[in-house]
């Protein structure tokens, strides 16, 4: 109940405030918080009271401290815990990227005109020697050496944490509100600080809602990869890259350890499966919570629900679903009803869409006489149209196969 309790408010407070940092701290006994919101880390490591781990900490930052033990304070029976800031700022783990663009103005191009009028361009013909190759490589090379003489290039500084809605306009404003803070702090008058900062806070909210207006125009015209950039930049997306290494000497362990891992027990436990895609999940929701902060329209967030998060929770659902136990349907559905209060409209539930896929799965098995597992879905006599065989069951696992749900769900249809 208390974890449920927690699970409802961090839910409600995350959906408000997206980008906020929240830690979670306190005894928690037995029970473990990362059940119900697994993308929380746990950052105490060492034992606080009689060589067991009761107090935990929780927040939604990974690897963000480093816990060590210090003794109780006065006559308390739990150890005191010092949290070191272990992270870095996203300003400091990567460098700022330099690229040089062209600063294209009328007169320029009106110069190029000029320059491109008087050439003689026969003088290319005739030293190429009608080698139609040389001719074109000989006028894009004098092309491209007029635009680099007349057109000015600018080398723009990007920092990791710049948005791509900030523009040089921004940056003024925000020069000129540092300038009004040092003067005010001179002066003793804060009135021009106040005007800056509220000239500042009017521009960016202007610059938002036209880069919002520019990912959902790039939606509804079918631009999937201009709106999946602008999606990513919203989300702070960065793109893994491969730890594997051609001098990774531990990679054959690891590929080992990873392909052998059936033989350890004969026992398959569909929880693993389930507590692997909610944690998925959990961690997308956060992207979905930044979309909604940055004023995505409804339609555009159930889109991206159902590209991102329905995806993970429904992949190959026919196979797994009827053996899920109840406290995992549970887990499954809490992500369905977060991302519900998200988006601000009706979604499915996964119980719907795990019955409509297995009714029109097994109606293509039945449609299709070559496919392998057609001989399964037996009809009955002519009395009983539209009913199938019931195939006999002699485990619980059979038994909520999907096979077995299939025949019983047409069953009941009719």
């Amino acid at each position: 109940m208390a974890l449920n309790e927690l699970y409802l408010t961090l839910c409600k407070l995350e959906t408000i405030y997206p980008e906020a940092a929240f830690i979670v701290a306190g005894d928690f006994n037995k029970a473990n918080l990362k059940t119900r919101l697994p993308k929380f880390d746990q950052h105490i490591d060492c034992a606080t009271r009689g060589g067991k781990t009761l107090d935990h900490c929780y927040s939604n930052f990974h690897d963000a401290y480093k816990a060590l033990p210090r003794p109780p304070f006065g006559k308390a029976d739990h150890d005191s815990i010092l949290l070191i800031p272990a992270y870095r700022q996203k300003l400091k783990q990567e460098a700022p990227t330099l690229r040089s663009v062209q600063c294209w103005s009328d007169q320029a191009d009106s110069t190029l005109q000029d320059c491109f009028h008087h050439v003689d361009w026969e003088m290319f013909r005739i030293a190429s020697d009608n080698n139609i190759g040389e001719y074109a490589d000989s006028v894009c090379e004098f092309i491209r050496t007029c635009v680099e003489d007349v057109v000015p290039i600018a080398t723009i500084k990007t920092f990791p944490n710049q948005k791509l809605w900030i523009d040089g306009s921004i940056r003024v404003k925000l020069k000129a509100r540092t300038t009004a803070f040092n003067q005010g702090k001179v002066s003793g008058n804060m009135t021009e600080y106040k005007q800056c900062s509220y000239s500042l806070r009017k521009a960016i909210k202007q610059a938002k809602r036209q880069y919002r207006d520019k990912v959902e125009s790039q939606f509804n015209g079918s631009d999937t990869r201009g709106m999946w950039q602008g999606l990513q930049s919203i989300t702070d997306y960065r793109k893994k890259s491969s730890p594997v290494t051609d001098q990774d000497v531990l990679l054959p362990g690891r590929l080992n350890n990873f392909f052998a891992r059936f033989e350890d027990t004969d026992k398959l436990n569909w929880s693993t499966h389930t507590d692997s895609i909610v944690k998925k999940a959990q961690q997308r929701l956060f992207n979905l919570r930044r979309l909604k902060k940055f004023g995505l329209s409804p339609k555009a967030l159930t889109n991206f629900y159902r590209c991102t998060i329905e995806s993970i929770l429904a992949g190959c659902i026919t196979a797994w679903y009827g053996n899920c136990t109840a406290l995992n349907r549970k887990a499954l559905q809490r992500v369905v009803r977060s991302a519900q209060r998200i988006t601000g409209g009706k979604l499915p539930a996964l119980q719907d869409t795990y019955t409509t896929r297995c009714h029109r799965k097994a109606i293509k098995i039945i449609k299709d006489i070559n496919h392998p597992s057609h001989c399964l879905f037996t009809p009955l006599s002519s009395r009983r149209r539209g009913q199938y065989r019931c195939i006999k069951a002699g485990t619980e696992r059979l038994k909520n196969s999907f096979y077995l749900k299939a025949i019983r769900l047409l069953n009941s249809h009719h």
